[in-house]
C-alpha cells in the first residue's frame, strides 16, 4: 500500500465548528493541523486548543504554512477572516475538509475552502462555491447552486434545482423543495419548509416559511 506523506495545514477558529473541522482533517489522513488560528484578544497567546498551539495570524505564520481552512460557522466571519488572509498572503491554499462518511456525487463541483460533515450527500450537478458548510447529515440533491459562504445546518434537506445566494444559511431540519431560489444573505429558521422563493436580506422560517424580518447582511446568523 502506497503511503503518502501530510502536509501542514492551519485551521482559523477555536470554537465548536473548529473541533469539527479538525475531527474531519484527521480522519483524512491528508492534513496534518500544525495548529489553530486565534486572534489574541480571543484567545491567550501559546495556549493550547485540542492539543495544538494556538498561533497569532501573522504574516509569517502564513507564508511559513501556506494551507489551511476557516472554521467558523458565521459566514459573514468566514468572509472576513478569508480575505484578511489573502491580503496577508496572496497565495494562501485554502483547503476543504470532506467527511469520509459524506458522499459527494463524481460530478459535483466542490470549490476550496468548503467543509463537508459526515453523513452529507451532495448530488450530480450540484456547484457547492467557496468557503461552503455542508454540515452533518444534510442531502444537497442534484443541480443545486450554493453560492459562496453559505451555511446549511444538519439535517437540511434540499430538492434538486434549488439555488441558495451568498451567505445564506439554513437552520437545523428545514426543508427546500425542488425548483426554488433563496435570496443572498438570508436565514432560514429550524424546521422551516419552504415552499416558494425567499427574497434576499430577510429571516424566514416557519411551515410554510415565511418572511419575518428584514436582516443586515453583517448581522449574526445565531
Amino acid at each position: 500500500m502506497l503511503i503518502t506523506a501530510m502536509e501542514n495545514c492551519l485551521i482559523f477558529g477555536t470554537g465548536g465548528h473548529a473541533k469539527v473541522v479538525a475531527d474531519i482533517l484527521e480522519l483524512s489522513n491528508q492534513w496534518h493541523v500544525l495548529g489553530f488560528v486565534s486572534k489574541p484578544a480571543e484567545k491567550a497567546k501559546n495556549s493550547l486548543f485540542l492539543e495544538s498551539p494556538i498561533v497569532e495570524q501573522t504574516k509569517k505564520i502564513l507564508e511559513s504554512t501556506p494551507n489551511g481552512i476557516v472554521a467558523i460557522g458565521d459566514g459573514n466571519l468566514r468572509r472576513e477572516v478569508s480575505e484578511q488572509i489573502l491580503k496577508l498572503c496572496p497565495s494562501f491554499n485554502f483547503i476543504s475538509a470532506i467527511h469520509p462518511n459524506a458522499i459527494v456525487a463524481k460530478s459535483a463541483q466542490i470549490s476550496h475552502g468548503c467543509v463537508i460533515a459526515a453523513g452529507a450527500i451532495i448530488n450530480s450537478g450540484s456547484n457547492i462555491q467557496r468557503h461552503c458548510l455542508i454540515n452533518t447529515g444534510s442531502i444537497i440533491e442534484h443541480d443545486n447552486e450554493l453560492s459562496a459562504f453559505v451555511n446549511i445546518g444538519p439535517a437540511t434537506a434540499t430538492g434538486g434545482n434549488v439555488h441558495i445566494g451568498l451567505q445564506s444559511s439554513t437552520g437545523i431540519g428545514t426543508v427546500i423543495n425542488q425548483n426554488l431560489r433563496i435570496g443572498n444573505y438570508t436565514i432560514l429558521g429550524s424546521g422551516s419548509i419552504v415552499t416558494r422563493d425567499i427574497p434576499c436580506s430577510v429571516i424566514a422560517y416557519g411551515n410554510p416559511c415565511a418572511v419575518i424580518r428584514k436582516r443586515q447582511k453583517e448581522e449574526r446568523y445565531l
